[in-house]
């Protein structure tokens, strides 16, 4: 049985040579001569076994490089250990076949070591980091236990494995060439004419990778992925980017009609797709079952038993797991909307009807008024104009004399010397009023002295959309900030948007395609729709209820409210939930 006390020591941030290794000084147990905390290979070591879980320690580091966390679970050893005071992997997912397993957690939390696992990059070290492993060692550990066979098939390399990465900008970097190049590599079984149109990929086959927008590489990085028909196949956040009726795509078409028809004839039907998902409408309609991963992230990470997805999501947001009888978060991730007391009247500023012509795209909006302390949602697939229309309110600044504006880009492409700095240097010339109440609910402490450049991509976005919501404006546009952000950091965003806007005669327009995002955060909306690529037309500002119902009903998607946690979630295609609601021309029930 693993021993109850974790310490974790951060590497980046311990800098013993500066504070003087004040950690070792402090100790209590090491000024009764006992070797706790100690300084070895040039770096801070904390013996496990000894360490009384004073904390006193943590306290006094000044760069805020150790954790002690004292557990209250009975857990056996670690699945997998990176070395000591590292992070470890406690317990593993199932890998049931023909079947979309979903994996709800934070970031930082496993995900990363679990699909290393799965990849063979890893053979895990059942806590004994010191000494050398193999896959013997973990057959026998977890002899006459279902997980065996995992590593068994993994050992014999009975398991393919593909994998759709987080971030996707990397892929032209590391594949030069088009669309149809980098699919005709994939396909494995000779069906991506079939999959071309079931993706609807067309029009892009002939793009350089490097052209795409980030829901075209998004698709064309999923599609890969499926073509590689692998055995075990991985897809690592795939809606960002993705609107919502790509993200329905994706959910409808994972199991590609045309790799099914071949799996029929060659005999091979056994396939496990595994997904990390943060939009928990598109993870409850894709994923029959789901892990629950749970813990302290960048310390300790453990997966739950396997179960129905609808539970394993509810269960998440309360922080409670029920066949366990295990409470892993003292607080509700509440996620329904609350709306202002502010009732206001009051202009803040008026937007001019437009038509832009971008080559041979047109955007096409009326003027309107746009009222203080709300927060204005955007929603409309890709290609319709929700970024054009969001810049060019920015270009039109110089129109408004007593405003100024914010504005948070979709990409977090930065500068190189942008990406060299620590987080606290690219944050420095904020407003310190408002970076102080947003260092903490954001929890920018824990990465204050990394550089941006070693940020992972819901840290990076964290911090770009930290240094808006911390600048002086009026008006703030954000082009999906809910991107690469977990559930709970999703909901602090959004918090964070709401705190800055209500009351303060300000207000803010939000792109995203998160529907559980935009339905916490906005007061009203604007619709986009239009052909995709040629033209966008823009709706008036609408109260939400009325803009989701038309919105989703040009989708053919109905939405629901669950009676628990108040979530959308997407009826099933042709259910009777679904006809139900289109009958009564309800498809998205607001309460």
């Amino acid at each position: 049985m693993y021993k109850r006390r974790i310490a974790i020591i951060d590497n980046k941030k311990c800098k013993p040579k500066l504070c003087g290794e004040v950690c070792i000084k402090v100790c209590p147990l090491n000024r009764m001569n006992k070797k706790v905390v100690y300084y070895e290979d040039e770096i801070i070591k904390i013996d496990e076994g000894l360490c009384s879980g004073c904390g006193i320690c943590v306290f006094k580091c000044p760069f805020n490089a150790i954790k002690i966390i004292n557990l209250e679970l009975i857990l056996d050893d670690p699945l997998h250990q990176y070395g000591e005071n590292r992070f470890r992997l406690f317990r593993f997912i199932d890998l049931p076949k023909n079947q979309n397993i979903g994996i709800i957690g934070q970031n930082g939390i496993g995900k990363s070591t679990i699909i290393k696992i799965l990849a063979g990059q890893i053979i895990p070290n059942l806590g004994k980091y010191k000494e050398t492993t193999d896959y013997k060692k973990v057959i026998d550990y977890f002899k006459g236990r279902e997980i065996q066979k995992t590593f068994i098939d993994l050992n014999n390399k009975v398991l393919d494995f593909a994998y759709k990465p987080q971030n996707i900008e990397l892929i032209p970097r590391v594949f030069a060439g088009k669309v149809k190049d980098l699919l005709e590599k994939a396909d494995k079984n000779k069906v991506l004419d079939k999959i071309i149109i079931e993706w609807q990929l067309e029009n892009i086959l002939n793009k350089e990778l490097q052209n795409l927008s980030g829901g075209e590489l998004q698709k064309v990085a999923i599609v890969s992925t499926i073509l590689k028909d692998c055995s075990v196949s991985f897809f690592d956040e795939p809606s960002s980017f993705l609107d919502i009726k790509q993200r329905f795509l994706f959910a409808t078409n994972l199991n590609s009609s045309a790799l099914v028809g071949v799996q029929q004839e060659t005999g091979k039907k056994e396939k496990t797709n595994i997904i990390i998902e943060h939009d928990l409408a598109i993870l409850d309609y894709v994923a029959e079952s789901s892990h629950i991963l749970f813990g302290q992230a960048h310390a300790y990470g453990i997966c739950s038993h396997i179960k129905n997805t609808n539970v394993a999501i509810n269960e998440f947001l309360d922080g409670f797991i029920k066949d366990e009888n295990l409470k892993f978060r003292d607080y509700i991730l509440n996620i329904e909307y609350t709306p202002s007391n502010i009732k206001t009247k009051d202009t803040l500023f008026t937007y001019d009807a437009k038509k832009i012509k971008l080559g041979d795209f047109t955007l096409e909006y009326s003027g309107d008024h746009v009222l203080a302390n709300q927060i204005i949602g955007i929603l409309g697939e890709n290609g319709t104009g929700k970024t054009t229309f969001i810049r060019n309110i920015l270009q039109d600044a110089g129109n408004y004399e007593n405003l100024k504006f914010a504005y948070k880009p979709q990409s977090l492409l930065l500068t190189q010397k942008e990406m060299d700095l620590p987080v606290m240097l690219y944050l420095k010339d904020c407003n310190q009023d408002l970076l102080k109440d947003l260092w903490n609910k954001l929890n920018i402490e824990r990465i204050k002295m990394y550089k941006l450049s070693e940020l992972n991509g819901g840290d990076l976005q964290k911090v770009i959309t930290t240094k808006v919501l911390a600048t002086d404006a009026n008006v703030y546009l954000f082009d999906e900030p809910s991107a690469f952000l977990d559930v709970e950091e999703r909901l602090n965003v959004a918090k964070a948007i709401r705190n800055v806007i209500f009351g303060k005669n300000k207000v803010a327009f939000v792109v995203d395609h998160d529907v559980l995002f935009l339905d916490f955060i906005s007061d009203a909306m604007l619709i986009f729709a239009g052909v995709p690529g040629k033209e966008g037309k823009v709706s008036k500002i609408m109260n939400k209820k009325d803009a989701m119902n038309e919105f989703l009903k040009t989708l053919n998607i109905t939405y629901r409210k669950d009676p628990n946690t108040k979530r959308p979630r997407i009826n099933k295609l042709n259910s009777s939930k679904d006809k139900e609601q289109k009958e009564k021309n309800n498809y998205y029930i607001y309460s």
